[in-house]
């Protein structure tokens, strides 16, 4: 076996891994009501991308951390982008709001 890889950072035991993974366009229609969980997840960063997504004892094994995250008992989703807004907040002014 290998000597486990060096990266930035891991993230481990997060009670829920919700890896959202799909096509690089997007998940849309049917496949949105499919939602992949991994328990007592873990994943691998390393120059600002994630490198690995499994759980905890497949991605220590493979890899070490200069820096490292127990997510114990919290829910981790690599790769969700939020990318809502709220634009109203912009085209008032605070002292019209009511």
């Amino acid at each position: 076996m290998p000597a486990p890889k060096t990266v930035d950072l891991i993230i481990i035991h997060a009670a829920e891994m919700l890896p959202c993974r799909g096509s690089p366009e997007g998940v849309r229609g049917p496949d949105l009501n499919r939602l992949e969980t991994i328990p007592d997840g873990a994943l691998a960063v390393d120059a600002g991308r994630i490198v690995a997504v499994g759980n905890t004892a497949t991605i220590t094994g493979r890899y070490r951390g200069r820096q490292v995250i127990d997510a114990a008992g919290r829910l981790v989703s690599p790769g969700l982008v939020d990318p809502h807004t709220h634009l109203m907040g912009h085209a008032v002014p605070i002292t019209g709001w009511a």
